[in-house]
């Protein structure tokens, strides 16, 4: 890195973000076997925080804020429809 910029080969080194694909330099995080920004890194369903936390529906890559998870993938009780 030269004067404080990427070279084209140190660019192509990089990881890219598995949500927005471009190239992953500063904060980031690693999660789901992939790098984030950690700007990029947010619920699926609703693009909020996940500092709290996520949950992944088994065989996808999306990662969910756990309101959204119970809201989407949880069965809701068909006496009272809360799930």
């Amino acid at each position: 890195m030269a004067g404080g910029k990427l070279n084209f080969d140190e660019l192509l080194k990089l990881p890219t973000c598995g949500k927005c694909s471009k190239p992953v330099v500063g904060k980031m995080l690693k999660a789901l076997e992939k790098t984030w920004h950690d700007t990029c890194f947010v619920c699926a369903k609703c693009g909020g925080s996940l500092a709290q936390g996520y949950q992944v529906e088994q065989g996808k890559a999306e990662p969910h804020c756990p309101d959204c998870f119970s809201k989407t993938f949880m069965p809701k009780c068909k006496l009272c429809g809360v799930n």
